[in-house]
């Protein structure tokens, strides 16, 4: 891996892709922020080197993903390509938690629990809802994330989307994935493969960490100085997600759709009423 991605710095091209710098390092590949030198616009571009059952599992993933991207409001990963030594595919970039102002700092709940400290209750919310509707997305086409926690939790365009797609796999059989913290006990012991209502385990480690600052072996010690009463909607929600119950789906529908089903409950009785009052 170290050879194909050493070779690779800020300056180089790949391909239409100038790489601008360097985002993040992982056991498999490479992060960079990357401007497309014809259109001027900015992603980030992954390189992971070839070899082994890393590269192979991840680039089944992305072709996976890349199916689904585009009917949703997933991180969408526009471009896949080979290099030498490896291959490459280029996904939506992290808004700038810089704002512009210095080097480019990736927007992820990791990063912002990092520089500012824990989240409010209503931003804690916000985030979860956000990725809540990604993965029953995912779910609802048979396939599972893997490894959902701060550092893979990203802001595009001000919205929280899961990042890191490299684990995605289908939902028959998927074997053991994650990151320490936030695998279930259930997957950590072996007693089952890893299910839906997983993914949904690391959202609400995700979100306990992102309310009380703890990193997810705290879980479920409580600071002393946040307020239970502001607090009560978020600790009911990871308290659900970590016991294993999994999507809220229909009940939390959002204000449009709600307001949409009032509407329409207003417009069958009135038309009801029009036809009663024509008889």
């Amino acid at each position: 891996m170290e050879n194909c991605t050493l070779r690779y710095k800020p300056g180089d091209r790949v391909e239409s892709f100038r790489l601008l710098g360097e985002c993040g390092r992982g056991s498999c590949g490479t992060v960079f922020l990357a401007e497309n030198v014809v259109t001027g616009s900015r992603h980030a571009l992954k390189i992971i080197p070839e070899g082994g059952g890393f590269s192979e599992r991840e680039l089944d993933a992305i072709v996976r993903y890349m199916r689904l991207c585009p009917q949703s409001d997933l991180m969408q990963i526009t471009h896949a390509g080979r290099v030498e030594g490896g291959f490459y595919y280029v996904m939506d970039a992290a808004d700038d938690l810089n704002g512009g102002r210095g080097d480019y700092l990736p927007d992820t709940l990791e990063n912002r629990l990092k520089r500012d400290g824990r989240l409010s209750p209503a931003a804690a919310l916000e985030m979860a809802g956000q990725v809540e509707k990604r993965l029953c997305f995912l779910h609802d086409r048979g396939v599972l994330h893997r490894d959902i926690k701060p550092a893979n939790i990203l802001y595009i365009r001000g919205e929280a989307v899961p990042g890191d797609i490299g684990l995605l796999a289908e939902n028959s059989g998927a074997s053991f994935a994650g990151t320490p913290g936030f695998i279930s006990p259930e997957v950590a012991s072996g007693a089952r493969p890893f299910a839906p209502g997983d993914d949904f385990y690391a959202l609400g480690k995700s979100l306990y960490c992102a309310l009380t600052g703890n990193p997810p072996e705290k879980y479920p010690a409580y600071p002393a100085d946040l307020s239970l009463g502001k607090c009560r909607e978020v600790m009911k929600l990871y308290n659900r997600w970590c016991a294993g119950q999994g999507a809220r789906r229909r009940k939390d529908a959002s204000p449009e759709r709600r307001r949409l089903a009032v509407w329409m409950t207003v417009a069958v009785v009135a038309a009801a009423l029009v036809a009663i009052a024509a008889i």
